[in-house]
Order: structure tokens, then sequence, then C-alpha cells
């Protein structure tokens, strides 16, 4: 899955993620681009997630983040591309969030290669 984390009091989702993508995989992007705010089970409860995708260099990102005082021990792991989309639709990507980040990044990789500004 993701870089994921729980907003503060008057935190943005913008501040989350640059926080969080520090924390958890020690990258800081070059660029962020909004994917889509949705509700997790509209009904059910009102929690929303807010998606992004994060370009930036992954050389050296890698290995093993997350605050002790939070209780993380979070793997980072990279993956070639085309096996990541080659594995879409086969059970490895098992939740919902993952599965629309993945799917908005396969047909908007295109227009991404070469951006470095933040959106």
């Amino acid at each position: 899955e993701g870089v994921a984390g729980m907003a503060k009091a008057d935190e943005q989702p913008e501040d989350v993620i640059l926080r969080e993508l520090q924390e958890e995989a020690a990258m800081t992007p070059t660029s962020l681009h909004f994917i889509c705010n949705y509700l997790t089970s509209p009904g059910g409860t009102d929690e929303s997630l807010a998606l992004y995708c994060a370009l930036g260099d992954l050389r050296g990102v890698g290995g093993i983040h997350g605050l002790p005082e939070e209780g993380e021990d979070i793997r980072v792991h990279i993956f070639p591309e085309q096996q990541v989309f080659d594995q879409l639709y086969s059970g490895c990507f098992n939740n919902a969030a993952t599965l629309i980040c993945l799917q908005w990044l396969l047909l908007n990789r295109t227009q991404l290669q070469g951006r470095t500004n933040a959106q």
C-alpha cells in the first residue's frame, strides 16, 4: 500500500502527505498531484481519504522507516513500473486506496513524465 497517515487538527491534506512521506519513506517529492477525495464507506462512516501522487527521486529510498513512538515498522519497497501494472488486478493490491492510485497512475503516467511543479 502507499504512504498514509491521519491528519492532525487544522492540518491540510498536502501537509499530511508531505509529513508522512518523510516519516514513512524518507522521501521528499519534487511534485505532488491531487488524485481524488473519496468516502471509504458511504452511509457507514464519514471517513474520507485524500489521495495524491508524489513524484520524486527514489534512488536511495528503501529500508525500514516510521516513528517508534507510533509503533511504526514500515518496510519500503521499490518495484519496476511494468511489474506493478502487470499485477494490478492479480489480487496483490487489496485495498481501495492503492487500487485507485495505481489506476490513476496508469491513466496519467504519460502526462506526469517530466513534471516537477507542485500542484
